[in-house]
């Protein structure tokens, strides 16, 4: 008798404990199920102020983002990172920009490898024994192909070297990259070598990496892609997003312990290999809002047989009011542009007499002169040996600009003799525009303007 209740009594508490193990089983792999068929979202919000690309999330630089997106987890396993991370991406006409960040401290040296000429060498950050880099893999085109299939997947990736340092668009120069585009392939593709992206790595105190990845660099002209003979297209992009659009997106660790932290989970074992997350575009006000003017940045309308020699401006000794200071005269003997639209500038020729502004050719100085003078202030980072810069100087010359910037002072900088002021205000082009209230803040950054009217109601509402 007591043997049988004994026997009974082991019976109920196998059963039991079977119940508990299946109930737990259940429960990791619910929770296994719910990781793996995750797929992570992110507004990109568009910004009329990029952020400067130097490895430093300034104050308020990322603040018209999208909250940042943490929780990596592991490839393959679905395990937390080790580490905290955070995403945030903007876009504009221009680029994409994507920060990331990370708690992770101590990374092997990566100093002293190899460059990233993609056609004649192997980047040795990406393959040797110890390589550690911040990978991004994106898809602009048809997202039928965001699925997990190893013979499947279009993807453009981009690796970046850990090492502390600035890499301005258009140069070869620590940290290094390795890029890479293809069709319906994992691997491979290293033939797309993009020139233009900037990019910045800030290892104090963690990982801070700034990425510029422009537009116009998403196509062959850059080189070729992997198994693009197979006939599609729909990774070459013409232009910029538009609200709605919708890429394909991934971020990841690659790290030489074997352990790949990724923004969106999957359980496959390549990094390469899809599904990606998916990154939204959105915010970018409707086209024609603001004016109907013709823009010469884009569409010069100057007189027939008119030539753009450079500005020439005079710079006079200083005046009596301070040896910092430098008054410069406009001396454009040129006729005036042909436009058509509300501006009507053509139609100024004839305007009286209109005081220049205080010219520097300076950033230090020009900002002392803001302060002290109490006068909002423009900064133009110009190539004087570029026809659209050129015009520029033509457009500033016109009486309706003219007046609007008369009681400013006047920065204008050659980027040939100071390269490093785009790097700063993080502009990839010219002629750009910086913009100072008279207390000497930063109002406004324009890049490229490509509207007349709207630059002029900036100068104009500038105090």
């Amino acid at each position: 008798m007591f043997i049988r209740k004994c026997n009974t009594v082991t019976r109920k508490v196998i059963m039991v404990l079977s119940l508990l193990f299946l109930a737990l089983v259940t429960q990791l792999f619910c929770q296994v199920q719910s990781v793996e068929t995750s797929q992570r979202t992110y507004v990109v919000n568009y910004t009329k102020m990029p952020p400067v690309i130097d490895g430093v999330l300034s104050l308020g630089e990322w603040a018209g983002a999208s909250p940042a997106q943490g929780d990596f987890r592991l490839l393959g396993s679905g395990a937390p990172a080790q580490h905290q991370y955070g995403l945030q991406a903007l876009w504009d006409d221009t680029n994409l920009y994507i920060a990331l960040t990370s708690s992770e401290t101590d990374i092997p040296s990566q100093e002293g490898f190899p460059g990233d000429d993609a056609i004649n060498t192997w980047p040795g950050f990406v393959f040797r024994d110890k390589y550690e880099d911040v990978e991004f893999f994106f898809d602009p085109g048809d997202l039928a192909d965001n699925v997990s299939d190893e013979n499947k997947g279009d993807s453009y990736q981009i690796a970046v070297q850990l090492v502390n340092g600035v890499r301005p668009a258009g140069t070869v120069q620590p940290p290094y990259l390795f890029t890479a585009a293809r069709y319906n392939a994992l691997y491979g593709g290293i033939t797309w070598n993009p020139r233009d992206i900037a990019v910045a790595v800030n290892l104090k105190n963690g990982i801070t990496l700034e990425i510029a990845i422009p537009f116009s660099n998403l196509n062959m002209r850059y080189g070729k892609f992997l198994n693009a003979d197979m006939g599609e297209t729909d990774l070459e992009i013409s232009g910029p997003p538009k609200n709605g659009d919708r890429w394909a997106f991934q971020a990841g660790r690659f790290k030489s312990d074997k352990t790949f932290p990724v923004w969106n989970f999957q359980p496959g074992k390549a990094i390469a290999l899809h599904p990606y997350g998916i990154f939204t575009f959105a915010g970018k006000e409707a086209a024609g809002t603001s004016s109907t003017t013709p823009s010469p940045f884009v569409s010069p309308n100057l007189a027939p047989g008119v030539g753009l020699p450079p500005l020439n401006i005079a710079q006079p000794a200083p005046s009596i009011s301070g040896a910092e200071q430098k008054r410069a005269e406009f001396k454009v003997g040129l006729p005036p542009l042909l436009t058509s639209g509300t501006l009507s500038i053509a139609a100024a020729s004839a305007a009286p007499s209109i005081p220049s502004p205080i010219v520097f050719d300076k950033i230090d100085e020009g900002l002392q002169a803001i302060k002290q003078e109490r006068r909002p202030g423009i900064l133009l980072l110009t190539n004087p040996r570029d026809e659209f810069d050129q015009r520029v100087e033509l457009i500033l010359a016109l009486p309706a600009f003219k007046n609007a910037i008369s009681n400013m002072v006047m920065i204008r900088v050659d980027i040939d003799n100071n390269p490093h002021a785009m790097m700063h205000y993080g502009f990839y082009k010219t002629p750009s525009f910086v913009l100072f209230d008279s207390e000497g803040n930063l109002r406004r950054k324009i890049q490229s303007v490509a509207d007349l009217e709207s630059l002029l109601q900036e100068l104009q509402n500038l105090k």
